[in-house]
């Protein structure tokens, strides 16, 4: 039996793992469920730039975290729920304001995962969009002042140099 000290995060916690701060969101407390909505929502800060990982957090987390007092604002997002048409609210994408989204999501799902109105939405905000189903595995690499993308495979451009002007090769 392991002897590791397990911690069950809640809202307003925060960890360091060396210069990255982490800041739990979400949920309010920990609940032994598998209820997409006791999802742990995160937000990394690592010098300049943040990232948000809202989990399989619903619209109905989504509205809480707007409300929540927390800045939300991050430079990149990993869509809620695999971009499902349960997450990913307009007023959501407006708080946190992101420049690049990613889309965890497998080829041809059984879910349709991401919903049409999640990418259209996300297309009409002119946030850059990489979705591991069309781009295979998603890699950022980020020294506080900037993000380097890379996948290994994609039918479009595979190199991202940010926030200056997006260099693709």
């Amino acid at each position: 039996k392991s002897k590791a000290n397990i911690i069950h995060p809640k809202k307003g916690d925060n960890f360091n793992i060396s210069d990255a701060k982490i800041k739990i969101l979400w949920p309010n407390e920990y609940k032994n469920s598998s209820d997409n909505d006791n999802s742990i929502v995160l937000k990394l800060k690592y010098g300049n730039m943040s990232f948000l990982f809202p989990a399989d957090a619903s619209v109905n987390v989504e509205d809480q975290l707007i409300y929540s007092g927390f800045n939300l604002k991050s430079d990149v997002v990993m869509l809620g729920h695999h971009g499902s048409k349960y997450s990913t609210s307009n007023e959501f994408l407006e708080e946190v304001d992101p420049k690049l989204a990613i889309i965890s999501v497998g080829n041809n799902n059984r879910y349709g995962h991401p919903s049409n109105r999640v990418v259209k939405l996300l297309n009409d905000k002119n946030i850059k969009i990489l979705r591991t189903d069309m781009d295979g595995d998603i890699t950022i690499n980020c020294d506080g002042n900037r993000i380097k993308v890379k996948t290994n495979k994609s039918n479009k451009n595979s190199k991202i140099n940010w926030p200056e002007p997006v260099n693709t090769e």
